[in-house]
Parts: C-alpha cells; structure tokens; sequence
C-alpha cells in the first residue's frame, strides 16, 4: 500500500475479495440487520465519498440509504430498514470532475498531498472499471433473458401448431360425422314418407269401402239382411284401417319425445297430452295448473292440510328442542336460531338481525371479564339491564320481538 494512504485503510486492502467489485460492497437484507462492515480495495479519502441505495430484486426499485459511520470499517443505517426482498449496496464515488488538492507556483509539494492525487486518480479510474463492468453484468443477464424469452416463444409457436394440426383433424372428423347424420337423416325422411303413403292407402281402401256400403245400403230396400252384413263389414274395414294407420304415425312419436329438449321446471300453461276414458278414449290436453289443482284437492282428503295444522291446538307427546347456537359475536341473527349462547370477546352493542314479528328465544350470556355491554337502537332494555350483564358472570337473557323492537330482560348473575 502506497506510503500516502492512512494507515486505517490498510485491513481495507488486506480483506478486499476477487468476488467484489473495487469500489461496492453488496449486502442482502433481512429486514432486521441495520450494521454492515465496508470493504473497499483501498478505502475511501473521506466519508463523504461512500453512499449508498437499496434495490429491490423483484421490481428492481431503488431507494436511497441514509447511514452513519460506527467507526472507519461499518455503517449503521438510520433510514427505513433493508427487506428480505432488497440488496443494500454501498459504493464509494470519488470526485471525478475536479482534484482534491491545487498546487500553485512556489508550493511546497508534500508526500501527503501527492498521495491524495494519485489515491483519487486510483479511486476514480476503479470506480470507472466498477460502473463498466455492472453494466457488462447487466447486459448479460438481458442476453440472458431475451434467449430463454426466444426458446419460450419457439415452444409456444411448436404447441400452437400441434393444436393447429389436432383441430384440423377434429375439424374432419366432424364433417364426416355430419355427412353420416345427413345420409341417416335422409333415410328417416324416406322411411317416414313410405309410411305415409301406406297410411294414405289404407285410409283410400276405407273411403272405397265406404262408398260401397252406401251402396249396399241403398240395395238394402230388398235386402235387410244383406244391406246389414255390408255395412257391418265396410265398418270393420275403416276401423281397421284407421287403427294401422294411427299404429303408423304413433310408431315414432316415443322418437321424437326422446328427441325433444328438456325442461326442468313446468309452469302452469305447459300442456300434457292425455286420453279421455270418459269421451271414447279420445286424445285431450292437460295444463300443469289444472293437474297441479286436481291433484291438491285429491291429496287434500288424505292429509291434513297446513292451515289446518296452524288453526289446531297441538299437544306434544315427545321434547322439542331448539338448537343452541354458540358465538363471540353480539349480534343475534333470528334466523339462525331462537337458542343461543355468547361468550364476548370484547365489549359492544347486542344487536338483533333479520329481526322477526312474534319471535321469541333465550340467550345464555356469559360475561368473562367485565366486558361493558351497550344496547343497539331496535334491542329494548330496562335502565338495570346494562349494568347487570356487564359484570362478570353467567345470565339468561329472555327476548321477544315484534317485527321492529326485540324487547329483553335478563336474571341476575348465575355463575
């Protein structure tokens, strides 16, 4: 070390690591460490040429460190502590625009004040090195990182055509799904029209037997029995061809009902189709309200109706029991419960919610530790209530309501 250095300076050197840069020291923060030891190759000429800032390694903020020296060797910072998630770096930056000593015609050069120009021509070119080589690092890392970008993009642009390639196929498959459904539609429609055409026959054979059973009707002026048997016989031919027909349009109704859209709740215009055992079986429609009516004043004779229940006086034959609500919370919600116990964490106002005409209920309440207890605008207390239940110990607290007040009383304390 150059004779012109302050012999504090020379443990400096002695500790300075290949791992750190000339001038900057790196430290991770913890968010509790506030004292950090400094070394710089060589030093520093005065205090006031080391500063420092914290980044963050996420975000890659920066924020400036205020710190006081503890001796020549640490810092201790003053400003907000360092994070787990930053890095306190600390860097010395010696004046680089003018020289720290002026000489003059006639002065007297002495070892101190040319070692100090030379120490700042030293620190200022390490500081240079320092500034290049960070941004050496920095350019690295962006290489870096643009490289894994590109082989992301490459793998991403590699799945986008194989999806591509697998829609196209699912794309093929679909259209010769749709040819197969076309060809089969097709064949269904002929089907249908073939019965068609056999229903229209027969129905032509019952028209022509028809016509001939007018005319052995009108034969029938000579012929009673004769003209008889003949329509007894056109008849029975109508009747058999309108039931094969009805058999072949009816054939695909269950098709068409397993076809059709589903729907999950019926409202009271929807329409069933039902035969009519009262009108020679013939085809009539039911609406939902109509089935919904009938079927009430059926049920209506074999169950005891909810009015009716209501309007009687019941006698129970076994315990009916309330559930016990247990909380911390001063609010009572009445639709949770009419059975509740609450132990208070801490004091506030007991407060009824969704607050119900004719409700009535218990509250075990247990005060643990004096907790002051208020009342909320609609809970209705007696001027002793308050004081009572906000004393340590255990009470039954009583309340009715009458749709817009609940009213409360309370025992004296039970435990």
């Amino acid at each position: 070390m150059s004779s012109g250095i302050d012999i504090e300076m020379e443990p400096w050197l002695d500790t300075f690591s290949g791992d750190l840069r000339y001038s900057m020291n790196r430290f991770q923060g913890d968010g509790l460490e506030d004292t950090f030891e400094l070394q710089f190759a060589g030093g520093y000429i005065d205090s006031s040429h080391v500063k420092a800032y914290a980044v963050n390694t996420t975000t890659q903020v920066k924020r400036d460190i205020e710190f006081t020296f503890v001796d020549a060797f640490n810092i201790t910072v003053t400003s907000a502590v360092v994070t787990a998630d930053e890095v306190l770096v600390v860097y010395r930056d010696t004046p680089k625009s003018t020289p720290l000593v002026n000489f003059t015609d006639g002065a007297i050069y002495n070892e101190a004040n040319m070692d100090k120009v030379v120490t700042q021509a030293v620190f200022a070119t390490a500081e240079m090195v320092d500034t290049a080589g960070e941004a050496v690092d920095a350019a690295v890392t962006a290489a870096e990182t643009a490289a894994a970008a590109i082989i992301a993009a490459d793998a991403s642009a590699d799945a986008a055509a194989a999806s591509a390639l697998a829609a196209a196929a699912s794309a093929s498959a679909a259209s010769d799904s749709a040819d197969d459904a076309t060809s089969n539609g097709a064949a269904q429609v002929a089907l249908a029209a073939a019965q068609v055409t056999l229903a229209e026959g027969f129905a032509d054979n019952a028209a022509a037997s028809a016509v001939a059973a007018d005319a052995s009707a009108d034969a029938a002026a000579l012929s009673e029995a004769g003209a008889a048997a003949a329509a007894a016989g056109a008849v029975a031919t109508h009747e058999s061809a309108y039931n094969h027909a009805a058999f072949l349009v009816a054939a695909d109704i269950p098709a068409k009902i397993a076809a059709a859209a589903s729907k999950v709740t019926p409202v009271d215009a929807d329409m069933l189709a039902v035969v009519d055992s009262a009108d020679a079986n013939s085809l009539k429609k039911l609406t939902w309200a109509n089935l919904k009516a009938t079927l009430k004043t059926y049920f209506d004779t074999l169950y005891t109706t909810l009015a009716t229940v209501i309007a009687t006086a019941s006698t129970w034959s076994a315990p009916q029991r309330g559930t016990l609500t247990a909380q911390t919370s001063l609010t009572v919600n009445m639709n949770t419960s009419n059975k509740f116990k609450i132990t208070p964490s801490a004091g506030g106002a007991l407060t009824f919610s969704n607050i119900t005409s004719g409700q009535g209920g218990t509250i075990i309440f247990v005060n643990g530790s004096n907790y002051a207890i208020t009342a909320a605008a609609t809970t209705k207390v007696t001027s002793t209530f308050l004081a009572t239940i906000s004393a340590t110990g255990t009470y039954t607290v009583s309340y009715e309501s009458d749709g817009t007040n609940v009213f409360c009383s309370c025992t004296g304390a039970q435990a």
